[in-house]
């Protein structure tokens, strides 16, 4: 299956397909069962997750799930960047598509 690495504002237009979602982790659910990104595009996007996280999660993250709303992602799996990877990264926020 094809994922397609999108932003925020592409969310809409793909509910329901698999993608990839870069974001800056804004904030962790108190339960862990969720969070929060700000994508490059500025957009606020809440991520489900399949099990709860137990460890500090922060930084940039690239998910892999399916959209469930303009707004919401089902997280399949997820990559945290370690932030020495990520101290030159620069947000595309004009970007279209990353």
């Amino acid at each position: 299956m094809i994922k397609k690495r999108i932003n925020g504002q592409l969310l809409a237009q793909h509910i329901g397909d698999q993608m990839i979602l870069l974001g800056f982790v804004n904030k962790v659910n108190s339960n862990g069962t969720s969070l929060e990104l700000k994508t490059s595009d500025n957009m606020l996007v809440t991520v489900d997750l399949q099990e709860p996280i137990d460890s500090c999660l922060e930084g940039y993250v690239e998910v892999h799930g399916t959209v469930q709303s303009k707004s919401t992602v089902s997280c399949n799996s997820f990559v945290q960047f370690p932030p020495e990877m990520t101290e030159e990264f620069e947000f595309c926020a004009t970007c279209s598509q990353m």
